[in-house]
């Protein structure tokens, strides 16, 4: 190692060149000049390997590279110049703009994504792949955590369905093969080693399940950094290849578990066959509570000071998460569009709205962000328009559609989140698949307003359902009328011929519908998701609340799934992800 130097020396170092400071950390002096799209913090990676005192660095420092961060969290860019931002071991700079040798800049070319001679180990085609999520059922999450926890390292192989959605990825988390007990050659706090046949089993499993093998093990000790080590390197390059030819996938996964107070941090990566290696980003925990967890070589940014009062109340960790939520409504009018608002409002940046209406004049009354000049447009449109007038930075997806289309509900495939705010019965029974197949929890809202012979308001009852891997789906619960949802699944003629031949129900009018009531109703569904990922409610949560409002009353209860149901674990469709039929269903025509 160079000698320790003061951190106020780092500007007159020679970019690239790599100091030691106090404490063990390491400074990268990393220069602003124009390269590819796609340059991000790893060229700190790749500088760190380029620089003069490479060959001195102690040899695990570099892995924390990809960790490097601008001070407002986001990645280096280019053509940036920022100050120095300290991570544990690692530090950064990025000097102004200057000419580099010709021979380095190329070398970024070739080693960068996205960029580089044909046949070069690390180009991509296109544009880099934008996010890779691992989903992961509470139970399995559980099983991490416990693993985590313990005082020696251990292994196993995660099995994991892969679903591309526009080039980002999502690993479905099956199931978790430990290595036995009885295939340690070597197991202590900071090392280990297996052999062979305590993990080759796996990946015959994972090739009879159609799923990808995650090479997992742990790093203990509460102070424990959940990254790749040397010997960890050398082991993924001794075993890539078997994974990749044994489990018939082609892909090489790797997931590393650090214990922090009751849960873990973690990083990963994935390597298909020949190709780049990309993080696994993010890891989404669907049990009792929620939790969005970053990988550990990734800084998350402070929140905008507009979410103070947020923060105040639930601390920037969570609203970080509601940030970086991926969340999907399925229904604009009066009740998702208050759901929208309020997610909007709260931090949410990433929203997907469906729905297949336009703007009547009635919808006024309740769609949020509606006026009379906007009667006969999509309220997909009206409800994007009005949000991205709230949050200009806000990601904002429309589809004017319906959820009975399997096109549609392959869209559903990219998200975190579902709230159910439609009143089809045939949505409803798409919707309550997803929490199964896709591991993609949905939070159903339904409200019914009831009136006597004359008209008088008697009744005000709402519904918040909230499905999750483990808990009954909507068919489990009776909330879908199945007649009613066959004959919304037909044409209106189809629908009219039936029903007047009686072998149809005739479908409802129009439903009353009040501003107060659905704001209401959709209020309590975004506290179901406040709850999940803070966790202020009970240990055991309920995945129902019924709201009486005529009656100042609210009940909750759990539900479980039916034996043989496809809900049910013994099913083996807990995420199943892209098999066919998708979502284990028939579709019609388009």
């Amino acid at each position: 190692m160079l000698p320790p130097i003061d951190q106020g020396h780092l500007q007159a170092r020679a970019p690239g060149h790599v100091v030691s400071l106090d404490g063990g950390m390491i400074a990268i002096v990393i220069p602003s000049f124009p390269l590819p799209n796609g340059f991000t913090a790893a060229a700190a990676d790749l500088m760190l390997r380029l620089a003069p005192g490479y060959p001195d660095v102690q040899p695990d420092m570099w892995w924390f590279a990809p960790a490097v961060r601008r001070t407002d969290g986001q990645p280096i860019a280019a053509t940036e110049s920022r100050e120095v931002y300290l991570w544990p071991h690692l530090a950064a700079l990025v000097a102004p703009p200057q000419p580099w040798p010709v021979a380095v800049r190329n070398r970024f070319a070739r080693e960068l994504p996205g960029a580089g001679p044909e046949g070069t180990r690390g180009r991509r085609e296109g544009p880099r792949r934008m996010t890779t999520t691992l989903v992961l059922p509470g139970t399995l999450a559980d099983e991490i955590a416990t693993a985590a926890h313990n005082p020696l390292e251990c292994a196993g192989v995660l099995l994991a369905r892969r679903v591309d959605v526009g080039g980002e990825d999502r690993l479905l988390g099956r199931s978790l093969h430990w290595v036995p007990q009885a295939a340690y050659k070597e197991q202590s706090p900071h090392h280990m080693m297996i052999r062979s046949e305590g993990y080759v089993g796996a990946l015959g499993a994972a090739e009879a399940d159609g799923a990808i093998p995650i090479w997992f093990h742990t790093h203990p000790g509460e102070g424990g950094v959940p990254l790749p080590s040397k010997h960890d390197r050398q082991v993924d390059r001794d075993i890539a290849d078997l994974f990749q030819l044994r489990s018939g996938s082609g892909v090489y996964a790797t997931l590393i578990a650090s214990p922090r107070g009751e849960r873990f941090a973690f990083s990963g990566e994935l390597t298909p066959e020949g190709g780049p290696t990309t993080l696994i980003d993010r890891v989404w925990i669907v049990g009792e509570r929620w939790r969005l967890i970053q990988n550990f070589a990734r800084q998350a940014s402070a929140p905008d000071v507009i979410f103070d009062r947020n923060v105040r109340a639930f601390g920037s960790d969570i609203q970080a998460v509601l940030g970086d939520l991926r969340v999907a409504i399925v229904g604009s009018g009066g009740t998702g569009s208050a759901v929208a608002e309020q997610l909007v409002r709260l931090g949410v940046r990433h929203l997907l709205l469906i729905d297949n209406d336009t703007l009547s004049e009635s919808n006024v009354t309740r769609v949020y962000g509606s006026t009379p000049d906007d009667i006969s447009k999509a309220k997909v449109e009206v409800l994007r328009s009005h949000l991205t007038r709230i949050a200009p930075n806000l990601v904002g997806s429309t589809i004017q559609g319906m959820t009975t289309f399997k096109s549609i509900a392959k869209a559903l495939r990219a998200v975190d989140l579902v709230f159910g705010c439609t009143d089809d019965n045939a949505g409803r029974l798409v919707l309550s698949r997803l929490s199964t197949f896709l591991l993609t929890p949905v939070i159903d809202v339904g409200i019914l307003l009831s009136s006597d012979r004359n008209g008088a308001l008697i009744g005000i009852d709402g519904r918040i359902t909230t499905l999750t891997p483990g808990a009954g789906c909507l068919v489990c619960r009776n909330r879908v009328d199945m007649a009613r949802a066959a004959a919304e699944m037909r044409t209106p003629e189809e629908r009219k011929k039936l029903a007047d031949e009686g072998y149809a129900p005739a479908l409802r009018q129009v439903e009353p519908a009040v501003v107060a009531f659905t704001t209401a109703v959709a209020a309590a569904a975004v506290n179901e998701l406040l709850d999940r990922l803070i966790g202020y409610g009970p240990a055991e949560r309920p995945t129902e609340t019924l709201l009486r409002l005529h009656e100042r009353e609210i009940s909750t209860n759990r539900a479980v799934p039916r034996d043989g149901h496809y809900c049910h674990p013994g099913t083996g469709k807990w995420g199943a992800g892209d098999e066919e039929p998708f979502l284990g269903q028939l579709w019609g025509a388009e």
